[in-house]
């Protein structure tokens, strides 16, 4: 991917996760359309990295360190914490979430496989929109540095 490619991927996923945050999911719909048309995988990717990161990045306060990071099931449609019974895309996102911020690459790339094995692409779409959407309530919802709350820094 070239400099140019993954400015614009980055640029892209940005401006996805900003339309989250204000709830405007036609607009993330539209971001998420050209940055598959425009990025291709490796845009997806980059995507996917950085949503992991900015979560990580609000629940720890920005404190975070590889492999120190516990984090806690939410069931946005509920409320429910650690509830056990989540849909497929839900706990798919946890994974993925949880694999980046114990920058544990092995189980990163075997949540990445997952989604590639979808072979419905509006079903693959509706994960990574799921993503975006978990990520975008829990930090509407969360203050920054929740993760850590009741911890010694």
């Amino acid at each position: 991917m070239s400099d140019e490619q993954y400015s614009k991927a980055v640029r892209l996923a940005t401006n996805a996760y900003h339309a989250a945050i204000a709830k405007d999911w036609r607009k993330v719909e539209r971001v998420l359309a050209r940055l598959n048309e425009e990025c291709a995988g490796e845009g997806l990717f980059t995507a996917l990295q950085a949503w992991c990161d900015t979560f990580v990045a609000h629940a720890s306060g920005g404190f975070g360190e590889p492999g120190k990071f516990r984090m806690v099931g939410w069931n946005v449609d509920t409320g429910a914490v650690n509830e056990s019974e989540v849909r497929a895309s839900v706990a798919w996102s946890h994974r993925l979430i949880s694999a980046r911020a114990a920058m544990d690459l092995d189980a990163f790339n075997a949540a990445l496989q997952e989604l590639n094995d979808i072979t419905d692409g509006f079903e693959r779409g509706r994960y990574v929109g799921e993503l975006l959407e978990c990520i975008a309530l829990t930090a509407n919802s969360l203050p920054r540095g929740y993760g850590r709350m009741g911890r010694a820094s």
